[in-house]
């Protein structure tokens, strides 16, 4: 794993100092926290890390080493999501839709336009068994958005509530704790899905989000906290199932205390997402997936976002995967700009 966060660093290297300059100045302005502060709270998941996960330190490690980078910094961005948490917010619309024929996961990845140059597109072979993997994530992020040659999708989003467990996984590393995990539970049969978000819960997530994760044949989303994770409903819409979510809390999660700083237009989004995929007539495509993270009624309040939406928070890329063919195709920036779109195909 030190070699694979060996080429993660030496061919994004550029792009790792890019995230940590990006988070340095972003934690000092909206925390108040320096660098070497956010490296000391980050500290607190490495006992859990080194115990029960030295496989994700190895490979931070590798990456640390490649871009003449502390460790500490590198732990730091892959528990950004936990850092100084409550005081931030990254803006999202994902879903997930299935019936007899398709099995799509999609968002719209939205946060602040100065890391766009530092997202990348990591590839991940491992040599022990795992799967391998095809990412959208944050350069330095060993974890993220995109799905595995297993079949299995990742979507996330950001939710702003007070709290943080490390004692549990971190948002990121849960992410990728998810995908790797499929390679295990692929050969077991039908509901693979269902069995991750069952290894998910057992092992806590160790602060707010919304992970949606998905199979060709089902999906789940699993809203998370340092306490607690709870199973989100889904809907009975165009002969399937779709699970949908924004940037909020739509399960009940008794004795966690939301943020100061929730997104204002997040049930919004959630309701424009539900009434789009309701609307629509026949069966759901890639197409209409498509058509729908394009949205821009009630801009700037939005589903497809630029920096005049609330908070700043832009489109940075839309990803669609079809979890029946184990690939997704990946459009960066704002959906509806120009620019080219590329396919992921983990194998």
């Amino acid at each position: 794993m030190i070699e694979i966060g060996h080429q993660h660093g030496t061919a994004a290297r550029e792009q790792v100092h890019g995230s940590k300059a990006f988070y340095t100045d972003f934690f000092k302005t909206t925390a108040k926290l320096e660098w070497d502060a956010v490296c000391d709270v980050a500290s607190r998941w490495m006992p859990l890390l080194e115990k029960s996960y030295p496989q994700y330190v190895d490979e931070m490690r590798g990456i640390a080493d490649a871009t003449e980078l502390p460790l500490s910094s590198i732990i730091a961005l892959n528990v950004r999501t936990e850092v100084a948490f409550g005081m931030y917010s990254d803006g999202c619309t994902s879903l997930a839709f299935h019936s007899a024929d398709v099995g799509i996961l999609a968002q719209n990845w939205d946060w602040k336009g100065g890391q766009g140059p530092n997202l990348i597109r990591l590839n991940v072979k491992a040599n022990d068994g795992r799967p391998a993997i095809s990412i959208i994530t944050e350069a330095g992020i060993i974890g993220k958005i995109g799905l595995s040659s297993a079949g299995l999708g990742v979507c996330l989003n950001a939710i702003t509530a007070l709290g943080v467990s490390p004692e549990r996984l971190p948002v990121h590393i849960a992410l990728r704790a998810a995908l790797d995990w499929s390679g295990e539970e692929k050969g077991k049969g039908a509901g693979m899905a269902r069995r991750i978000a069952d290894r998910l819960e057992k092992a806590g997530v160790a602060s707010a989000g919304h992970i949606l994760l998905a199979d060709a044949d089902e999906a789940f989303g699993l809203e998370t906290s340092y306490i607690d994770i709870v199973e989100v409903r889904k809907h009975d819409v165009r002969g399937g199932k779709a699970v949908l979510h924004s940037n909020h809390y739509v399960e009940a999660h008794p004795g966690v205390k939301l943020a100061s700083n929730a997104m204002l237009d997040s049930p919004a989004r959630l309701d424009r997402i539900e009434t789009l995929i309701k609307s629509d007539e026949g069966p759901v495509t890639e197409a209409h997936v498509a058509g729908w993270l394009c949205d821009e009624c009630d801009f700037p309040a939005s589903i497809c976002r630029d920096n005049k939406s609330l908070g700043g928070s832009e489109t940075l890329f839309r990803i669609i995967m079809d979890l029946r063919t184990a690939t997704a195709k990946v459009k960066p920036g704002k959906p509806t700009g120009d620019g080219e779109t590329f396919v992921l195909a983990p194998k």
